[in-house]
């Protein structure tokens, strides 16, 4: 089996345009256009949003939901909150509390299962010296 190697001296470097593998004409007028004409749309979309927000009438509803929440007892909320901070504390240290005494357990195990192991080590020597 032979390879025919001059194919590839002869080729050229092929390039394939965005409109040919995706069907976008990304350069012509009308790709232009319609870009133009979509960012117009978009910017006048916000705009009119801008607007919306800062002109609008209130309608009765959110009048209404304001002045709930503007009625609210705020100290009653703070005071919850506070206390709320509070406690939170003493269970921070109620946990660090349990993590102590699980370590010093876990301590105490070991060194007793430590003297077991050397314990049972030595009685090991004194049977194989005699």
């Amino acid at each position: 089996m032979e390879l025919d190697t001059s194919i590839l001296e002869k080729q050229q470097s092929i390039t394939t345009t965005m409109s040919d593998l995706y069907g976008y004409s990304v350069f012509s007028q009308d790709f232009i256009k319609k870009l133009e004409a979509e960012q117009a749309k978009e910017k006048q979309e916000l705009e009119w949003y801008l607007n919306a927000v800062f002109t609008k009438i209130p309608d009765d509803e959110t009048n209404r939901a304001f002045e709930r929440v503007m009625a609210t007892n705020a100290s009653l909320i703070v005071k919850d909150d506070l206390v709320q901070e509070s406690t939170k504390g003493m269970g921070d240290i109620w946990m660090v509390g349990f993590v102590v005494v699980g370590a010093l357990l876990t301590g105490v195990v070991w060194l007793y299962i430590e003297k077991l192991r050397k314990g049972k080590k030595i009685r090991e020597n004194n049977n194989n010296n005699r």
